[in-house]
């Protein structure tokens, strides 16, 4: 199982910049290297492993995040942009689903 990361400055801008080439018609790359490139994302200072997963609903999603970031529970993890940013890349392709016409259509930066 793949062990859960926090993106850099730099693994966020490339992110939104990832974000911006979908938008304008490129096709979502499955893992980009920005995930696991150590100038783009670094490890925490704890293992945490993160399942590669479909959830059924948000809530279910929900439940499982809760119990696997348990360990690093503190006020600060809500607002923690390289670490929720990972998540939401990691699980691009449930946030950022396929659209009846094959392309996605990524909402607003400040979703992911």
């Amino acid at each position: 199982m793949p062990l859960l990361r926090t993106l850099s400055d730099a693994g966020v801008q490339q992110f939104r910049e990832f974000l911006q080439r979908i938008r304008a018609g490129e096709e979502f790359q499955q893992s980009p290297a920005i995930l696991w490139v150590d100038g783009y994302s670094r490890p925490l200072g704890i293992t945490i492993s993160i399942e590669p997963r479909r959830f059924v609903t948000k809530f279910a999603a929900a439940e499982y995040l809760h119990a696997a970031l348990e360990p690093l529970a503190s006020p600060a993890l809500a607002s923690d942009t390289g670490l929720w940013s990972w998540l939401a890349l990691f699980y691009f392709d449930q946030l950022s689903p396929l659209g009846t016409d094959g392309r996605r259509t990524p909402r607003e930066d400040y979703h992911y």
